[in-house]
Parts: C-alpha cells; structure tokens; sequence
C-alpha cells in the first residue's frame, strides 16, 4: 500500500504525475466548502463533538479567506511533507518486508485515549478487512493497530 516493495524513492517523472496540488490548487473552494460540509455531518454522526465542530469550521474559513486574498503559503511540497509526516508517526515495519503496521490513532484533544464511537470502530474494522486481513490489535496506549498491511 505505501511500499516496503521498493528499494528507492519515487521517481521524479512518477511525482509529477502523482501531484495533485495544480488541480487542489484550481478547486480549493469546492474543497475546503466539501470540508467544511464532511466537518457539520461527522459531528452529527457522533464522530466529533460541537465543539470540535466549531474549531475545524474556524480553521477552514481561516484557510479560506487566505486563499480568496491569496495570501495562503501553499507550496507543491506542502502535501508530500503531510503524507510523509503521517508514514513517519503511523507507519511501521513489519518482520515481513512485504508488510507494514500501521496505527490509528483515536486520541481526540481534551479526550482521553481509547474513546472511540461506533462509527469509528466501524471504518476502523472495513479498513482492517480491506487492508489487513480483517485482524486489528489494540496497543499498550490505547491506540488501534492494522498489523498485516500491504
């Protein structure tokens, strides 16, 4: 899924097809509106609380008005260094070097760890059926763990 397969870093001519930040660049309305839409519906799903709600939907309008002025600092690298950020915190390896574990972490802000909702544990559980050979663990901070990803 996010290697363990290959023995170098992307190729240069494979990164330039696999950018997408010209078209988010092109569409960052409509995307951050569909965020800011995902944002109210996980919160009426439970997924997060009103308040929670409420920062993300400040963060977004932030976000917004900086690029309806242009004065959001996007750069290209901006998105790869996210991703990049995310493997480096979630992702592990795995005695196979085919595999990878990965984390998910379910540890809200102000919340303690190991709360979860049942929408969470539901998408957590198609992810491990999808990904991981339908097998979750639980770690020793609370955290859930797709053992068997590729």
């Amino acid at each position: 899924m996010w290697g363990g397969r290959f023995s170098q870093g992307l190729d240069a001519l494979m990164a330039e097809l696999n950018n997408s930040f010209p078209f988010d660049r092109a569409m960052w309305a409509q995307d951050i509106r569909g965020s800011m839409a995902w944002a109210r519906q996980i919160c009426v799903a439970g997924v997060i609380t009103s308040a929670e709600r409420d920062d993300l939907l400040r963060g977004l309008q932030v976000v917004y008005d900086e690029f309806a002025s242009g004065a959001f600092p996007a750069k290209t690298a901006d998105e790869d260094n996210n991703f990049a950020r995310w493997l480096q915190q979630n992702v592990a390896a795995h005695r196979d070097p085919h595999l990878r574990v990965v984390t998910l972490s379910y540890k809200r802000l102000g919340q303690a760890p190991g709360d979860a909702t049942a929408d969470q544990l539901d998408a957590a559980a198609a992810l491990a059926d999808t990904y991981s050979a339908g097998e979750t663990r639980v770690s020793h901070d609370q955290n859930l763990v797709l053992p068997w990803v590729s």
